[in-house]
This record gives C-alpha cells, sequence and structure tokens, in this order.
C-alpha cells in the first residue's frame, strides 16, 4: 500500500529547507549588496542627482512625495509601512535609497553601519503631534501648545533632544508610567514604536524623544499616560475617530493632516536625508565591502544577540505568542459556537432563517478581514473603551464564524435523511436524533475541513498589527525597528507560526481519533 504524506513528512521537509537556507546564508544573505550608482558628476563623489530616476523607498503617510520630485526628480516611489523594512529593502537591493528624517536616520547609522547618506542636505519640515477634536479631556489641545511654549522658553526642551539625539544611553530612560497620578484623566497616544529616536521600544518600555515629552506633559497636568501602538498610517484615523486623544511619531505640521486633526505647536524642526547603502558612497568601487572580516559563526551569534538577547528583546516573542494564542483561542471558541447556533437555526421551520444566515455568510465573506477589523476598531467601537485585544477577537470570530457555519453545514448536509427518519422511528426526538447521531457523523466528515480552516485563523492573526495589537508578528517588527535585520525575526516567527499551527492539527486529530466509530465502537465493547 502506497504511503500517504503526512504532517510529520511534511514538518521533516520544511526543517531540511530551513537547515539549508541557513547553510547557504552566507550567499544568500551576504554582508552587503555593493550597488552600481552612477557617478554622473565624474568627480569621485556620489550626490543627490545620481540618484534621478532610481527608486526610492518611503514610509506610507507621509508626504515625502514634494520632496523627492524637486531633489530626485524622474525617481520612483515604493511604499513602505516603517523604516525597518525600507532599511532591508535597501540592503537587499530592492530599493535604491529611501528619504528620511535626520534624527531617525542618525539611530540607523549608529546601528547598522552598512547604511549611509548622501552628503547634500534636503528640505527640513515641522514636527507636531496630533489632537483629536472628539476626545473628552478638556483643554488638552490648548494645554499642550502652553506645554511646548513652556518647555522651549525655559531649554527643557533642547535638554530632551540633547539626551534622546546624544549617544548617551543611560540618560535615554522615562519613569515608570505608573508614576503619574492621573487625576484629571487618561490620555491615550496613538504612536509607532518602530521609529527611534523619536518613539521605540526599549527594554519592554515605550521610550524617545517625543515620548518623553508626553510623559513630562502629562506628569506636569496630571494626567495619566497610555501608549496605544499602531501601524503609523492608522495613526490619524486613530485620531480623526476619537479612538485616541493624542497622536506622535513624528507627525508632520502640513495642511492636509490640519483638515481632520488638530496639530499643536510644532516641537521639533528636521532636516530629510536619502538614506543609501555606505558601499554607494565608496570612492572606488575596488574598495572593501562594509562589515567584512567575520565568519558566518560569528555574525550568526551576533544576530542572535542583537534580536533576542539584547534588552532581553526574546521577552516580546513571548508576549507577542500569548497575544496570538489568546486571539486563535477564543475567536475558534466564539466563532465555533456562532457557527453552531447558525447550523441550529437552519434546522427551525422559520422561513426567514435561512436567507438572513445566509446573507450574514456572503456580507461577512465578501469583507476584506483587515477591512472589518478596522471598521470595529475606527466606527463601531471607536469610543467603547474596549481594548483593541478584544476587538479582534470580536471582529475574527465574526469571520471565523461564518467560515466555519458553512463547514459544519456541509457536514450535516452530507448525512443522509434516513439517518434521521430511522432516530425517529425508534422513538427519539428531534433534537436527540441531531445531538446523537446526524451531528457526531457530521462532524467526522468537517473535521478535517475544520482543521484548515483553524490554521487559516491563527496566520490572519498577523493582520491585528493595524488595530494596535501586539501580537507576534508585531512583536517581530518591533525587534527589526531595533536591530534592523529582517532574517532571524522572520524566520523565527515563521518557525513559531508553524509548531503553533502543528499543536492546531494534533489536537484535531486527537479529537477526531476520539470520536470515530471505530474506537467508539471498542469503548462500547470494553464498558459491556
Amino acid at each position: 500500500m502506497k504511503k500517504k504524506f503526512t504532517i510529520v513528512d511534511a514538518a521533516i521537509v520544511v526543517t531540511l529547507i530551513i537547515l539549508v537556507a541557513l547553510l547557504l546564508a552566507p550567499v544568500l544573505f551576504p554582508e552587503s549588496s555593493l550597488q552600481e550608482i552612477a557617478d554622473t558628476n565624474g568627480d569621485g563623489k556620489i550626490t543627490l542627482s545620481d540618484y534621478d530616476g532610481k527608486k526610492i523607498g518611503s514610509i506610507t503617510g507621509v508626504n515625502y512625495d514634494l520632496i523627492i520630485n524637486k531633489y530626485v526628480p524622474g525617481s520612483t516611489v515604493e511604499y513602505y509601512s516603517n523604516y525597518p523594512d525600507l532599511v532591508v529593502a535597501l540592503k537587499a537591493g530592492i530599493i535604491d535609497a529611501f528619504i528620511i528624517d535626520e534624527p531617525a536616520l542618525a539611530a540607523i547609522m549608529m546601528e547598522d553601519p552598512e547604511v549611509s547618506q548622501v552628503p547634500e542636505n534636503m528640505s527640513s519640515w515641522l514636527m507636531s503631534f496630533a489632537f483629536s477634536e472628539k476626545s473628552k479631556i478638556p483643554n488638552l489641545y490648548n494645554n499642550m501648545n502652553s506645554f511646548i511654549a513652556l518647555i522651549r522658553e525655559d531649554g527643557v526642551l533642547d535638554e530632551i533632544k540633547d539626551i534622546w539625539f546624544g549617544d548617551d544611553e543611560s540618560k535615554k530612560v522615562i519613569p515608570p508610567l505608573d508614576d503619574l497620578t492621573g487625576e484629571n484623566g487618561t490620555v491615550k497616544v496613538a504612536l509607532e514604536t518602530t521609529y527611534a529616536p523619536i518613539v521605540y521600544m526599549k527594554n519592554e518600555q515605550v521610550v524617545g524623544y517625543e515620548a518623553d515629552i508626553l510623559y513630562r506633559f502629562c506628569d506636569h497636568y496630571h494626567y495619566k499616560l497610555e501608549f496605544v501602538d499602531m501601524q503609523y498610517d492608522a495613526i490619524l484615523p486613530a485620531i480623526a475617530t476619537g479612538k485616541c486623544d493624542i497622536g506622535a511619531s513624528g507627525l508632520e505640521c502640513t495642511e492636509d493632516h490640519a483638515e481632520s486633526v488638530l496639530l499643536s505647536t510644532p516641537h521639533l524642526e528636521a532636516g530629510t536625508s536619502l538614506a543609501v547603502l555606505a558601499s554607494d558612497l565608496l570612492e572606488t568601487n575596488n574598495a572593501p565591502a562594509i562589515g567584512t572580516g567575520k565568519s558566518f559563526s560569528e555574525r550568526a551569534m551576533s544576530s542572535f544577540e542583537k534580536n533576542l538577547v539584547t534588552e532581553s528583546r526574546w521577552k516580546l516573542i513571548i508576549k507577542g505568542i500569548g497575544t496570538t494564542c489568546l486571539i486563535t483561542v477564543l475567536s475558534a471558541l466564539f466563532g465555533s459556537i456562532i457557527a453552531f447556533g447558525m447550523c441550529l437555526l437552519r434546522r427551525c421551520a422559520s422561513k426567514l432563517a435561512n436567507p438572513v444566515l445566509d446573507a450574514y455568510v456572503r456580507i461577512i465573506q465578501g469583507i476584506p478581514l483587515v477591512i472589518l477589523l478596522m471598521i470595529l476598531f475606527y466606527v463601531i467601537f471607536a469610543n467603547s473603551g474596549i481594548e483593541s485585544v478584544w476587538i479582534a477577537v470580536i471582529g475574527f470570530s465574526i469571520s471565523f464564524s461564518a467560515h466555519a457555519a458553512v463547514i459544519m453545514q456541509s457536514g450535516l448536509d452530507s448525512i443522509d435523511a434516513g439517518q434521521e427518519e430511522a432516530a425517529l422511528a425508534l422513538g427519539f426526538t428531534h433534537n436527540q436524533a441531531f445531538f446523537r447521531f446526524l451531528y457526531p457523523q457530521a462532524a467526522l466528515r468537517f473535521l478535517p475541513v475544520y482543521r484548515g480552516e483553524l490554521v487559516n485563523l491563527l496566520n490572519n492573526t498577523s493582520i491585528v498589527g493595524y488595530i494596535a495589537v501586539q501580537d507576534l508578528t508585531k512583536m517581530s517588527d518591533i525587534i527589526r525597528s531595533r536591530s534592523y535585520e529582517a532574517f532571524l525575526p522572520l524566520i523565527l516567527s515563521t518557525l513559531i507560526y508553524f509548531v503553533l499551527a502543528r499543536i492546531i492539527t494534533v489536537v484535531v486529530d486527537i479529537v477526531l481519533k476520539e470520536i470515530s466509530p471505530r474506537r467508539m465502537r471498542s469503548k462500547g465493547g470494553e464498558k459491556a
């Protein structure tokens, strides 16, 4: 008999692929990617004009288009969700450069010597905080403007700049948020923590230049402070809808932003630069690549320490796993209960049940999951005070119920109608026939498909970062924002998702084995 390809076989294959990838890592992931950037001036120096017509990366939600068109005309702009992705794309040769403000570029260059900047000034821009007109905290906007004026006048703002834009890491700390008294309410701040030194994660705490200002502001006016980490392009919607009170992470003071939110007095003027590979700036192509001299094992150990050991970043992974598992388990549980209830409603004599349930399934299946989550987060539960994790559970439960209901119903439809008729003839009621005979048989048929839907549910939770949930994927992004490496965080996340999916598969297989007719008959024989 021909042996079937099992999950165990698949696990072995995936493990072998990963091992081969690790062995080939020095070739697949070299220490630096030397790009051919032409010196159009012929003077041995790379300038902004040498990047005309190249691929330039930019952050989504930042108005860098005008600057790019002015200084690097004819270029193709490619948008990314955060700066770690831009760094990875640059080093992989996907883009030729990316535009970034100078403080953030300085932080990247300090961590990654392969990244440098074109020594030519570009336009500067003003950085502000965004405020919601729907905030329930009185005078919050006016208080911030007064506070910025106060700390600028007494020199505190310059001290904050020196701390976070300087090299002394020992000074880059913020007191615990629990120290704030909060007599005047809690201020929710929407931000994106992959933007050092403005806002980033350090030792599992949100820190940075703007975080420091916000802490001092809340301390001065006796507010509690709550940071809500989300995607950068989700910050302004969160403020405009009143989900959060203040938006941070280097928001530009522009007319476009002022149309949807209130902008505070600017607290920083930042120049912009073109980030490029350090190898592009070498005067000769024969110069050594940046970072050579380390063996593969040394680079692997360095990467492990930078991504997991430094600042105990492995704890972020653990927290992310917990959040991912929580959302998956609860969504599967509630979604299955809703789906089962839908199957029961289909059995009633109501003429409206089937059309209404069919419409529900079609609507939910027709809405992209990320759109459903954002509708729940920014519209339906915008001012509810419900934590984003529970909104994610609600969204995934709704989505999973629509898919699971179809799976369960298909299993029930596959059972011959004579099964119920025979049960009724033996004296069982309709409910007894359903629960004791029909549904157990249907479960044997739909559980293999249901198992796959559970795995899909697990994998789909990776999008919850759009609604400010710090799951496994989001924690991986945070780690990449500090290490500026993609390989280890992404591979580690992949392995964790694979292990979790394998656990789901094993659990469902155990259930299938327990309810199989052969095992049930065996148990019946043992009892007899």
